[in-house]
């Protein structure tokens, strides 16, 4: 049986096809066997870049000329420029927004709604707000949702079912986040503007939310009416003596919303959220002892390289310190 011919050679066997595939497989595996966590951090690239190099000779051992293969990744190349200007400045907008206390905010008010009556489905609202505020469903699970673990334990609750409930929130969340990197990525790859493929996401996230809220709510009305919030109190605590938090707080995370509702292109409205906490920052989170430009140059370097906060709490520490366009090399 004969290849079929292109342009400018002939397409290849199966067999041929599926050697990229197999090395890419492999090479991955043995990356996060070997290096973990930090896997994405450079051994996770070398061997993209080893499966791409078998893949070119693939296509030389098939007639392509170097000149057309390197023609096909620069065509690839300009079709995710954009979608990696979005990861940049997504990464310069968690920075911002943790800085000048937007997302400390969502998070203590997001708190203000763990009800005993309504636990289970209570954590799950409050991980999708975390969630979709931070655009990371790992670091809210891994903080939020160690804190209200503990909660659940302490009031003697089902470990099972809050763990569900967790692990519900942070991925409907983070799915739906225009702040998440694997939400960006996804509508980059696929050609979709990223409110587009956010908006189309809704037909499935919210059915599947909603009954989950209905299941958890039937699930926290048969459960104890005790529920131990120290934890949580800690952190929001720290929060709230680092920060100033304030409903005012809240309209940067509405103009998003409302500039994606409006269908402003997705860069220019992170764009302008960006500016937008950064004013609100300047307004809200002001120091007596910090001048207005060592102010500007502090965010300037926030958006850059992220936030890092110090506040001799663990937990917050983790969930705060984040961000920043140098967070998003790894996804880049």
């Amino acid at each position: 049986m004969h290849n079929e011919s292109t342009r400018d050679g002939n397409l290849p066997q199966l067999w041929q096809g599926a050697i990229p595939l197999l090395i890419l497989f492999v090479g991955l595996f043995l990356a996060v066997m070997n290096f973990g966590d930090e896997a994405t951090g450079g051994p996770v690239q070398i061997v993209l870049m080893g499966a791409g190099l078998v893949a070119g000779v693939v296509g030389l051992s098939n007639g392509l000329t170097w000149s057309t293969l390197e023609k096909a990744v620069s065509e690839f190349s300009s079709m995710v420029i954009i979608p990696i200007m979005l990861l940049f400045s997504i990464g310069g907008l968690i920075g911002v927004w943790l800085a000048s206390g937007v997302i400390p905010t969502l998070i203590v008010f997001g708190s203000g709604i763990l009800h005993p009556s309504i636990f289970y489905a209570a954590v799950l609202v409050l991980c999708s707000v975390v969630a979709m505020s931070s655009g990371s469903a790992w670091t809210t699970a891994g903080t939020i949702g160690v804190a209200l673990m503990g909660i659940s334990q302490a009031s003697d609750l089902s470990l099972p079912i809050t763990a569900g409930a967790i692990i519900s929130g942070v991925y409907f969340g983070d799915k739906l986040s225009p702040l998440s990197d694997t939400t960006n990525l996804a509508s980059g790859m696929a050609g979709a503007e990223l409110f587009v493929h956010v908006r189309y996401m809704l037909w499935t996230t919210v059915p599947a939310f909603l009954i989950a809220l209905v299941v958890f709510l039937f699930l926290s009305l048969r459960a104890g009416q005790h529920v131990d919030t120290a934890q949580l109190a800690l952190l929001t605590g720290t929060l709230s003596s680092n920060f100033t938090i304030s409903w005012a707080l809240l309209l940067p995370m509405a103009i998003l919303i409302g500039l994606a509702v409006a269908r402003v292109p997705p860069l220019m409205a992170i764009v302008i959220s960006i500016i937008v906490g950064v004013v609100f920052g300047l307004a809200f989170q002001r120091g007596d002892q910090t001048s207005l430009p060592q102010l500007i140059v502090d965010y300037w370097r926030t958006a850059a390289t992220g936030y890092e906060a110090h506040t001799d709490v663990a937990d917050a520490d983790e969930l705060l310190s984040r961000g920043g366009m140098a967070s998003m090399m790894t996804t880049v």
